[in-house]
């Protein structure tokens, strides 16, 4: 508990401090002495929309994205004892993309807008998961190979879709690999519903969720429903993923690199893993897009463009740290079984 709030405090402050240098170094020529005052109800006019629609609303988006992706990935992790399990890997940010990428292709509107497509989408990847797998699903190996191959269909059949559809670069590369450069106030409204959904999930499975790593048979023992309780937390992270996926698109990575990196600082018990991964996915996410505002590329035909899409930034920054991961786990374990 005591490593669990030393943790959770520094990567608040953190997650803080990341915030508010979103809000004073973004892009727009702002002198960062017009930040507070427009916090504080009274703005320059000049930059009054600058800093309350545009940055204010990017980094309350990096926020509550980076924070529901962890969750999402450290709840599946925690649900399939399984260290590969993630929204990416499973496939479920790629069916939520699939299924706002559809309906902007299609021009459908469906109640809620795009959470609702997204959702949709998103519970396409477990079906079909569970298809192919049968009674498979408890095999790590199964599960992470079936779902990668599932993900990887639904990513490419989005990225069809976008190309065909005749989509800017802009929009190809939001859902694509993730980009908070086109976040508004009306995506965070939209994301909502969701998000409070499933963390009303989570907070209901939360103590029978600490009794699976006991096994099947000890959760049983102890008054606990493994079936209905991995039904639950896979119906809350795809609810958390979808709203993520509104805000940010797919994000790669983060949500399971968040939740690994928390294990390691605070032990896996559900009630402190939890709330310490939102932590770690608000700051990744934050620090991420600071790095990524900052970085101009020159591009053959089109110039200098400044601000890479975060996607692009959080990939080779967790990539790395994964591989690493995946290298010791398999020379402790013998291989993923």
């Amino acid at each position: 508990m005591v490593r669990g709030t030393a943790a959770g405090s520094i990567l608040l402050l953190l997650a803080v401090v990341a915030f508010l240098l979103e809000l004073a170094l973004g892009r727009g020529g702002m002198p960062v002495n017009h930040v507070l005052p427009a916090l504080v109800g009274d703005p320059v006019r000049s930059f009054e929309t600058l800093i309350l629609d545009l940055r204010l609303s990017r980094a309350v988006g990096a926020a509550f994205a980076g924070g529901g992706m962890a969750i999402a990935g450290a709840l599946l992790q925690s649900a399939t004892r399984n260290p590969l399990a993630e929204p990416g890997i499973l496939g479920i940010s790629g069916g939520a993309v699939l299924g706002v990428v559809l309906a902007l292709w299609a021009g459908v509107r469906l109640p809620g807008g795009a959470p609702t497509t997204a959702l949709i989408g998103a519970a396409l990847a477990p079906v079909l998961i569970a298809a192919v797998l049968g009674r498979r699903w408890n095999s790590p190996r199964d599960l992470a190979l079936t779902g990668v191959l599932v993900g990887l269909l639904l990513s490419a059949a989005a990225s069809g879709v976008l190309v065909t559809s005749g989509q800017t670069l802009g929009v190809v590369l939001r859902w694509t690999i993730g980009s908070l450069n086109a976040v508004n106030w009306s995506d965070l409204t939209l994301m909502w519903p969701a998000t409070v959904v499933g963390l009303v999930l989570i907070a209901i499975i939360i103590r029978p969720l600490g009794a699976l790593a006991l096994g099947d048979h000890v959760a049983v023992s102890i008054g606990a429903r493994p079936t209905a309780v991995r039904a639950v937390a896979l119906v809350a992270a795809v609810l958390l993923t979808c709203g993520a996926v509104t805000v940010g698109g797919a994000l790669p990575f983060l949500g399971l690199a968040a939740p690994h990196i928390a294990r390691r600082l605070v032990g896996s018990a559900p009630a402190i893993l939890l709330p310490v991964s939102a932590l770690m996915g608000t700051a990744i996410l934050l620090c991420a897009d600071l790095l990524a505002i900052s970085i101009s590329v020159d591009l053959r035909g089109i110039g200098t463009v400044t601000g890479l899409p975060v996607g692009a930034v959080i990939a080779p920054l967790a990539g790395p740290y994964l591989l690493v991961l995946l290298r010791n786990k398999t020379r402790l374990k013998g291989g993923i079984r």
